[in-house]
């Protein structure tokens, strides 16, 4: 006997070393996996950042080009659309009669209409000035600029009879140049229509430097890019971006455009540069010649650098990541192998409950007894395998003896649904209901608590699983099995909480039936009572015939109609509505029937019958 025992007691040894040696095989193929792996991946984190950067970088390059050439058009545009502007505004101010006026009583209103100019384009515009035919200034805005004028005194730039010949023989606005103390000042002339057809003008200094400083932010340069713009005339920097970055002097490069040009390595060696023409389109600076020139000169290896240096921190992240995955992979494989048994029972768990909670979802869908039953076997033929199910509800109106009667069933079995049937003549059925707990039949032809008059004769197992809610027996679901021995202690507990579900959800459905029944029945009685209210014959008038009737849309309305006999032998008639439907409307329509009959003796004349019938609502 010692010998077939140690051989037993061997035989797991042996088993598990087998499988100790085949999980040895498969940690080792996982591992050489995950080397093969780590390897594949960082040669491709190398082949996604190392390899790539030269094309990267001309990409950049060409890709900076274009965005300067963008920059530089939208910089130009909005240059000309600042001088369009102001130039329509100063047209539109040098057309009004007070500023085409000579008489010195309008200079003050005159004033007001050139500094409402000046607010329309604060910190781009430095003074404004009435001159005459020939230059002399009459008045202006700010106020010192107009006291300087009114003091007879020079003002910084003057407007001769050269810059007024044009505006008279050609008109529109002429952008103009002047020179004070060694600086550029532009201005935009309009010409005056004076009486006499004398033609005067209205000039507008301009603050470039403070219009470029504006416009600076919407460009969205690097700190290092710089902006000139030049006065074609003599190549002067009439603004520029970086102040310490000068143009060099010794450079000979011309800075004259019509056109967009870029320029490799300009104004030095170690920079690029795009160049683009501004033009104001304005009176004789019309044409092919720009007013001003605009240029943008960037370093020519910026951005490069940030290129190495984030695809080298791209590799030396993906080096981390790649080993990050390595070790999390690692720990993962290995809860997987000792978690897997757990793992898979849990999910079994998770599984029932997440079943049961949908059925209830289910079951609960409907306040509808029979499709509630309907629901029940439906989710049971999902939940449990079986040929037949049914089931059965306790009769409690019955005094003498409880009964039960198939109320849903599933399956080819020959039960007659709506039959009551005494727990006497079901002695499974009824031990069920007694104990409180699922009873199971796996050999229906021999066991005595069977009783054939409840079930088919196909049936060999039998589960009756109780319907309990608050400890109160509802009914019975019968489980049915052409196979022996089909139902185990897992299949009754697993029917058990099912039926929990069910119960809730039949319970429900009869509360609701019984509400609907209560209130079908109130509702009927409403109705006999609003009838009640309404005429049932009509006044003996011969002659005259009357037919009335009342169809409410519900079982009570606010529709209504009397007949009323005056003393003095005349017939009220009213007739009304009240607005809305069902109780509300009907329970106003008494109100005033009460108060109509009360008040018609008084009041027999419509009108004063009315008001007193509103007083009393």
């Amino acid at each position: 006997m010692s010998t077939p025992h140690q051989s037993m007691q061997r035989a797991p040894t042996a088993g598990h070393d087998q499988r100790d040696s085949g999980s040895e095989r498969t940690t080792l193929l996982i591992a050489g996996a995950i080397v093969v792996g780590v390897l594949l991946l960082i040669g491709l984190v190398a082949a996604l950042t190392l390899f790539p950067s030269q094309m990267l970088s001309h990409t950049y390059a060409g890709q900076l080009g274009v965005q300067r050439e963008q920059t530089i058009v939208s910089f130009t545009r909005q240059t000309e659309s600042f001088f369009n502007a102001v130039a329509n505004d100063l047209l539109s101010v040098a057309g009004r009669n007070t500023v085409q006026s000579v008489m010195p009583g309008s200079y003050g209103i005159a004033r007001v209409l050139i500094m409402e100019l000046a607010s329309r384009h604060v910190g781009q515009i430095k003074g404004i000035v009435r001159v005459d035919k020939s230059g002399v200034p009459v008045y202006g805005w700010p106020d010192d600029l107009n006291d300087t004028i009114s003091a007879g005194k020079a003002l910084p730039w003057r407007i001769d009879a050269g810059i007024m010949k044009p505006i008279r023989e050609v008109g529109g606005v002429q952008f103009v140049r002047r020179t004070v103390n060694g600086s550029p000042t532009y201005l935009l002339v309009a010409p005056v229509t004076v009486s006499g057809g004398e033609v005067e003008g209205l000039a507008v200094e301009l603050d470039l430097s403070m219009f470029f400083a504006q416009n600076m932010e919407a460009l969205a340069l690097s700190p290092t890019t710089q902006i000139w713009v030049f006065d074609p005339t003599d190549n002067q920097v009439v603004y520029q971006r970086l102040p310490d970055l000068k143009w060099p002097t010794s450079t000979t490069q011309s800075v004259t455009a019509k056109t967009i040009m870029t320029q490799a390595g300009a104004p030095t060696t170690d920079r690029d540069m795009v160049v683009g023409p501004i033009f104001t389109a304005l009176g004789s600076t019309a044409g092919d010649t720009p007013s001003l020139v605009a240029a943008i000169a960037w370093i020519s290896i910026e951005g490069q650098s940030e290129i190495y240096t984030t695809q080298r921190n791209l590799f030396f992240g993906g080096l981390v990541v790649v080993l990050l995955i390595v070790v999390m992979g690692g720990l993962f494989a290995r809860y997987v192998f000792i978690e897997a048994n757990t793992r898979r029972q849990d999910n079994q768990r998770r599984a029932t409950v997440r079943t049961l909670l949908e059925m209830s979802r289910t079951l609960n869908s409907s306040l509808d007894l029979p499709v509630v039953l309907s629901k029940i076997l439906d989710e049971l033929d999902a939940l449990m395998p079986h040929d037949s199910a049914s089931v059965m509800l306790l009769d409690g109106e019955a005094s003498d003896e409880q009964k039960v009667r198939v109320a849903a069933q599933r399956g080819d079995d020959d039960v007659i649904e709506s039959e009551f049937v005494s727990l006497r003549k079901v002695r499974g059925t009824r031990e069920v209901v007694r104990s409180g707990k699922a009873v199971t039949i796996n050999d229906t032809r021999n066991d005595p608590r069977w009783n054939a008059t409840i079930g088919g004769s196909t049936i060999a197992s039998w589960m009756g699983v109780p319907l309990r809610l608050r400890d109160q027996a509802v009914g019975v679901l019968n489980i049915n099995s052409s196979q022996p021995n089909r139902f185990g202690p897992a299949d009754a507990e697993l029917a058990e909480a099912f039926a929990d579900q069910a119960c809730v959800a039949i319970e429900n459905a009869r509360a609701h039936e019984l509400q609907i029944r209560s209130y079908e029945n109130e509702l009927e009685t409403a109705h006999a009572i609003q009838t009640s209210l309404l005429p049932t014959e009509m006044p003996p008038l011969p002659q005259l015939q009357i037919s009335a009737q009342s169809l409410p849309a519900r079982h009570v309305s606010g529709d209504y109609y009397q007949y009323l006999p005056l003393p003095d032998g005349r017939l009220g008639i009213a007739v009304g509505d009240v607005s809305g439907k069902g109780i509300p409307a009907a329970l106003l329509m008494a109100v005033i029937t009460t108060s109509l009959r009360d008040e018609v003796l008084r009041y027999p004349s419509p009108a004063p019958l009315l008001n007193q019938l509103n007083l009393n609502l």
